[in-house]
């Protein structure tokens, strides 16, 4: 579990890798440290916005995992974002 919680910004990742490949330990980690550096970031942008931002990137970086042949977690990731995105 990783929280990051500022003024009207809150975001909560809850995470596990089953059947995990030596070598790939902390690949869930890095996800999710690099999810909220990226939300973290982007303190000017709207939480909408940072958010979807946020998952483009952790989104390339996943495609270019594929693309390097590191396919261990495909099927084995499960990953939950909340966040506090209200529409009034």
């Amino acid at each position: 579990i990783r929280t990051y919680e500022e003024k009207d910004k809150k975001l909560f990742l809850i995470g596990e890798i089953k059947n995990v490949i030596p070598g790939n330990e902390k690949f869930l980690l890095k996800i999710m440290k690099s999810l909220l550096r990226e939300y973290i970031s982007k303190k000017s942008e709207e939480p909408k916005e940072a958010l979807q931002k946020s998952l483009i990137t952790i989104n390339n970086y996943l495609t270019a995992q594929i693309a390097s042949n590191n396919i261990g977690w495909l099927g084995n990731l499960n990953l939950a974002i909340i966040s506090n995105i209200f529409y009034l």
